[in-house]
């Protein structure tokens, strides 16, 4: 009985150290353990944008750039776009995803994005260069006179449209200059096929064709060209009056050696010939065939327009 009145007090005192040792250890993992990683701050648009300029700017080794990563740069200004829509810089952001489209030479995204910013920001500072980098996405896809000329003819409205618009511009200089390029190519086609005519002596045709571009396109590159020829054809019909008054425009104009020797020596011969009354070409082999015309070159047609 004893020995029974003895263990008691000591099994009943070993329990209670193991709920205290247990209560310790619980206290000891709770107090001491890892601390929970800080809160990442909030990102802003102006972070965004930072992190995509420099994945654009790349890294240098030497002179040389690489590891310039566009889709990347892409999604951080999207990410600029879809979460701070009202900053100025998702505005800005919208126009960079659009340069880095063109950077990759995407010209179809890129035009989009340039005409998305146009629709939905007509009044902001930077339209201008929109509607200008809009223009050089469909310059740099313009294809030979023969081929399909939607490019072109986009080209033509988007430069026509900012220097209508903004002539003032930085960039109203070299829209011109291409706005002429432009020109000249979708005047070309008509231009081929009245020189072909013109080496096959067929002049009313050519000149129809001589006509058309200059009524269509009158300021494409070489026009000076397409008026001397015209008046070249004039004056081979025997049409002085009018020939002298065509080949005058150009008299003094920079020409080609050869092309402004024949307006010299037809400008002399025509100073000596009979004038007769002013008219325009009435015969034409395009409009009114005759059985002296040969067939036209085969150009490339484009479908629905006349060829």
């Amino acid at each position: 009985m004893r020995g029974f009145g003895t263990g008691a007090p000591l099994a009943a005192r070993g329990a209670g150290a193991a709920l205290l040792s247990l209560a310790l250890t619980g206290c000891f993992f709770w107090g001491s353990g890892p601390e929970p990683p800080p809160v990442e701050p909030e990102m802003m648009a102006s972070d965004y944008f930072e992190l995509a300029e420099k994945e654009l700017e790349g890294r240098r080794s030497m002179i040389f750039l690489h590891d310039v990563d566009h889709a990347k740069a892409i999604s951080y200004f999207q990410e600029v776009i879809d979460n701070f829509p009202y900053s100025d810089l998702a505005t800005e952001a919208e126009l960079r995803i659009a340069d880095t489209y063109f950077a990759q030479e995407k010209y179809e995204e890129s035009k989009s994005y340039y005409q998305d910013f146009v629709e939905l920001h007509p009044s902001h500072e930077r339209v201008p260069y929109a509607i200008y980098r809009n223009g050089l996405c469909s310059f740099e896809r313009i294809r030979d006179a023969d081929r399909d000329q939607g490019p072109t003819r986009e080209a033509v409205v988007q430069f026509q449209a900012l220097l209508q618009n903004y002539p003032n511009s930085e960039h109203a200089d070299d829209a011109q200059r291409r706005l002429d390029q432009a020109l000249g190519v979708l005047a070309s086609r008509d231009l081929q096929v009245g020189d072909y005519y013109f080496e096959q002596a067929q002049y009313h045709a050519a000149i129809r064709r001589y006509q058309r571009a200059l009524d269509s396109h009158p300021e494409h590159a070489g026009n000076d060209r397409t008026i001397a020829r015209m008046g070249l054809a004039l004056a081979r019909l025997k049409r002085p009056s009018e020939a002298a008054a065509v080949l005058g425009q150009v008299q003094s104009r920079p020409l080609d050696e050869e092309l402004a020797a024949q307006v010299q020596q037809a400008l002399v011969s025509l100073a000596g010939s009979p004038r007769a009354p002013t008219r325009r070409a009435a015969r034409s082999c395009w409009g009114d065939p005759n059985p002296a015309c040969e067939p036209p070159p085969q150009v490339e047609v484009e479908a629905g327009t006349e060829p």
